[in-house]
């Protein structure tokens, strides 16, 4: 009868257990969302990446959901038992009270077991995968484990201090021999070892740079020796020691035991680890507990606990969880004992339990109600201190125990930053530290904030989450397209915002800015009434007004810039070409931090035109759009399904694009229109899709479907193809041998056409033969979808010698019963050739190249005949560049007679730092016209500024602009393509 009970009972407990727990989960994993949600989406990631790290936070979240669910279902269970009058009835049968909660306090072990299996098995793999996911994310690469001013003890005496470790790469290394096993000692002064820089190498320290200093007993400095390479015998655990490894939320019990002994065998303070190691246990023990307390006050409360359960359930987890952090911030700040911090909660409420459930049978509610509250809501607060690493002043005043400060002359320290303030004032609020600064100084990785008045936000742990300012100057660097680049920034009001203690954004009022070096004497200075920085990504100003030297050069209502990357001028552009003027201005815009642009004018005075363009980008995509042109282009997609597009529109072309990944198949949509001469040609639309199965029957299987419509000349219609083929290759003793195929059927609006090919190939070392064969049935209306029947046989000898490389092949078409072509390749040290005879032997074609280089220079010569023995031009470029100067040369070679065609030339010159020129030509011998010449000169100003001159034959053009947000360059190429260097 009794374990019926008890089953019956514990079937009350596990529905509302299961409700329970997914109710905290979505409680605690919507705040954990909430935090995350700025980190993941101000890096550009999506809501893939948020799941994915919310995913490898859930189990730990069960752990800290499983007590608090335990604890509110008990209350349910018990609620709703009591005003059913089942409570009552078990009594009337002979049930005490306290034998009722026998099968609660089984559960809640139950339930402390499985969070003890979770803590123990699931968090530490996925803590630590949480955390490479965040640190992906944040530096979008592998975050380096860096540790810095390491000082502890090795295992037999002698002291070690390591200024910074990189994996296994040490600097800063001071060594204090204090027993002589390094190297003997006289007196009682330790032998001091130096060095540079050190690394780990199997059981042994390696040291580089470093020396050596032996004292006297009386002090005195008696030896000195210097030394490039010293080897030192090391223990593992003092590797371990030094370079880290996991946090503690990552390792299991035995890690953490192991880990404390290693610290404290080395000198170094275990706190943390204990800390963690008797929270991991307390956690998991915590549903056992709160199931011992929950029990007997849910029986008290009689058939008020339906109401009253849920919400002491979710008031007790709430006490239960602000009292457990308190405890463990005082074990971790050396207030109380670190093994006792975790436990403070659970021996409140587990006395307090075991008190409820002796006397569960006799005590009154009325009575219980006055003590439960008094010591529930009972002050348990206590001051954690200030959360600085390190704080100096000249006068400090610590009040209301130690929750508030202020002082004069302060230097604070927290996290990677510094704050000196002549006048400062700190107070703990209830999500941290306020802190207000008067005449401040706050140091950065990335540079520094000055203000006349600041204000910090910081967390209990000192991790900065924002920072107001008034009165301000600062400096951010950011990769231009150039070079790195400094932005210097005055402004009157602004605000900082910081994500894990990283600046993520700037927001200011009445700013002023610049990338020069120097503010005071810079050659521009732009002022915005607002202004908004995302370092390293974004720049955004409102209402600018652009000066050169204090002279107003420009104005814009907005100006919006992706750092890193080709921008919009910030000054206009003036020049003349075709006979009249031309003023060339473009005004930047930005919907949102994802996308910005520019309205271009290009006004002609004299004609009285005005030539309107748009540019847009974001970070899939962009937008070109001119009188005569418009190009769009964009991708997306997310995993293993990715896709881009892109739409092209001139006079005479139309294109559009399409194409992606799904689940191993490759797709396409494609549109496209082309008129020639008269001729239109137009694919209206094409739909393809493919896939390819790898490793196949030892061979790869492809499988292409396409559709669509055509128009070629004036044949027009539509099409539809299936294609399926293989291709493979297998060794049979010393024999290659591959048997590839394809077979395709098209559907035309006039018939249709099958095709089967073949083309089995066997290879036996130099040697190789082969055949290919093609059987079509019916034909294609269209020209480009024509197929020919093939039947040749052909063979082929290749051979290597050093770094050269020859293949002879020749062959025969059995269905024309005639010779193919013999072709005759080499290639190597930068010359190759290509010959092709036909039968009996007469050279048809010949191509030849060679390309040269030494140090700077370089040189490319190509040539050859034409099937009727004519020859063909030899075109011959070089390039020459020492940094300062470069140039190149290029010209076209008649042959017969030989004669010089057409020739190319330019040079860049930087005469001086600040001051460069260039110059290019290209002249057609054959018409003597000129067919490009232009010129340049550009002045540097502080390297921030730069003034243009340039002129053509069609005219010229004065040019000033900012290198950091620097437009695209149109570099000179030669109009016969045969002459541009990389062809």
């Amino acid at each position: 009868m009794k374990w019926r009970v008890d089953r019956y009972l514990a079937r009350e407990i596990v529905p509302p257990f299961f409700v329970a727990i997914l109710a905290f989960l979505v409680f605690i994993g919507l705040q954990l969302v909430i935090s995350l949600s700025d980190t993941v989406f101000a890096h550009g990631a999506g809501a893939a990446e948020l799941l994915r790290l919310v995913a490898f936070k859930l189990p730990t979240l069960f752990t800290y959901a499983i007590p608090a669910a335990a604890l509110l279902a008990t209350f349910l269970a018990l609620g709703r038992l009591a005003a059913d009058r089942e409570l009552l009835a078990f009594q009337a049968l002979g049930y005490s009270l306290r034998r009722l909660t026998v099968p609660f306090l089984a559960f809640g072990a139950v339930a402390s077991a499985v969070s003890f299996s979770l803590g123990e098995f699931a968090v530490p793999p996925a803590e630590a995968a949480y955390r490479q996911e965040l640190l992906a994310l944040l530096y979008r690469g592998a975050a380096p484990q860096v540790q810095e001013a390491v000082f502890f003890r090795g295992l037999y005496g002698e002291t070690y201090y390591v200024e910074r470790s990189e994996g296994e790469r040490l600097t800063g290394i001071l060594i204090y021999d204090l027993t002589g096993r390094i190297y003997p000692v006289e007196g009682r002064f330790p032998t001091v070892i130096t060095a540079q820089e050190g690394r780990f190498e199997r059981g042994t320290l390696e040291l580089t740079t470093g020396r050596v200093l032996r004292f006297a007993p009386d002090g005195g400095l008696t030896e000195l020796v210097r030394f490039e390479r010293l080897t030192l015998e090391v223990e593992e655990d003092l590797r371990r020691a030094v370079l880290g490894g996991k946090t503690a939320a990552e390792m299991s019990l035995r890690e953490l035991a192991e880990r404390i002994d290693l610290l404290r065998r080395s000198g170094l303070d275990p706190r943390s680890f204990v800390v963690e190691y008797h929270s991991k246990i307390a956690v998991a023990v915590a549903a056992f507990v709160f199931v011992l307390f929950g029990a007997p006050l849910g029986l008290l409360l009689g058939r008020r606990g339906r109401a009253a359960g849920a919400i002491a359930g979710f008031l007790l987890a709430a006490a239960a969880q602000g009292m457990f952090v308190w405890a463990r911030t005082l074990a971790q700040r050396g207030v109380i004992p670190p093994s006792l911090g975790a436990w403070i909660p659970h021996l409140v409420f587990g006395l307090l339990g075991l008190l409820l459930l002796v006397t569960s049978d006799r005590l009154r509610l009325r009575g219980l109600l006055p003590f439960l509250f008094l010591l529930l809501v009972g002050d348990f607060s206590g001051a954690a201190g200030p959360p600085f690493s390190s704080l100096r002043a000249d006068e400090l005043i610590v009040t209301d125990g130690a929750t508030a400060l202020e002082g004069r002359g302060v230097r604070a320290e927290f996290d990677v930053y510094v704050l000196e303030a002549e006048a400062l004032r700190a107070r703990e609020e209830a999500e941290g530290w306020s802190v207000v600064a008067e005449g401040a100084l706050l140091l950065t990785p990335d540079g520094d904030l000055r203000a006349s008045h600041l204000v910090a936000q910081l967390s209990p742990a000192g991790e900065l989450s924002s920072v107001t300012a008034s009165g301000f100057s600062g400096a951010s660097s950011f990769r231009g397209p150039e070079k790195e680049e400094t932005l210097l920034f005055f402004g009157e009001q602004g605000e900082a915002q910081f994500t894990s203690g990283e600046l993520v954004r700037v927001e200011a009022h009445g700013v002023r800015f610049t990338t020069c070096p120097c503010f005071s004497a810079a050659p521009y200075i732009v002022e915005a009434s607002q202004f908004e920085l995302v370092p390293e990504q974004w720049l955004y100003a409102r209402s600018i007004v652009v000066t050169s030297f204090g002279i107003p050069v420009g104005w814009l209502p907005f100006y919006a810039a992706r750092l890193g990357e080709e921008g919009f001028p910030l000054f206009p552009e003036v020049g003349w070409t075709r006979g009249d003027l031309f003023l060339r201005w473009a005004i930047p815009w930005a919907f949102g931090e994802g996308l910005v642009g520019a309205v271009g004018i290009t006004w002609y005075p004299g004609t009285g035109r005005a030539d309107p363009s748009l540019r847009a980008l974001w970070e899939n995509g962009s937008l070109a759009l001119t009188p005569s042109s418009f190009a769009l282009e964009f991708s997306g997609g997310r995993g293993d399904a990715p896709w881009t597009g892109a739409l092209h529109l001139t006079s005479t072309t139309r294109q559009a694009d399409l194409s992606g990944d799904w689940q191993g198949w490759k797709w396409a949509a494609t549109w496209g229109w082309v008129e020639r001469e008269d001729t239109r040609y137009e694919r209206a639309p094409e739909i393809t899709v493919a896939r390819t199965e790898r490793d196949w029957l030892g061979g790869d299987l492809s499988l292409h479907l396409s559709g669509g419509v055509f128009r070629e000349e004036e044949v027009s219609g539509w099409r539809q193809a299936l294609r399926l083929s293989w291709t493979g290759k297998r060794g049979v003793g010393p024999f290659s041998v591959s048997l590839p195929w394809q077979a395709s059927f098209a559907h035309y609006a006039t018939g249709e056409r099958v095709t089967g090919e073949i083309g089995p190939s066997l290879s036996w070392g130099p040697f190789s033969l082969s055949y290919l064969g093609r059987g079509v049935i019916g034909r294609s209306p269209f020209a480009f979808d024509a197929e020919p029947p093939v039947n040749q046989l052909s063979i082929g000898f290749s051979a290597q010698l050093g770094g050269w490389q020859e293949r002879l092949t020749w062959g025969w078409d059995l269905a024309a019963a005639a010779p193919l072509p013999l072709r005759w390749s080499v290639a190597g040290a930068g010359f190759s050739s290509d010959l092709s005879f036909t039968f009996p032997l007469a050279l048809a074609r010949a191509r030849w190249s060679l390309a040269v280089q030494n140090g700077p220079a370089r040189l490319a010569v190509t040539g050859g005949t034409k099937g009727d023995g004519a020859w063909e031009d030899t075109v011959a470029r070089a390039s020459w560049s020492d940094g300062s100067i470069s140039w190149f040369a290029a010209a076209r070679l008649g042959m017969a007679p030989v004669a010089l065609s057409r020739m190319a030339a330019g040079v860049e010159w930087a005469l001086t730092p600040d001051w460069f020129v260039s110059g290019a030509i290209e002249y057609d011998f054959r018409t003597g016209s000129l067919v490009q010449l232009e010129g340049g000169i550009v002045r540097s100003i502080a390297g921030c500024l730069r003034l243009g001159l340039a002129a053509h034959l069609g005219g010229i053009r004065l040019s000033l602009e900012v290198p950091a947000f620097a437009q695209a360059k149109v570099r000179f190429s030669p109009l016969d393509e045969g002459l541009r260097l990389g062809d």
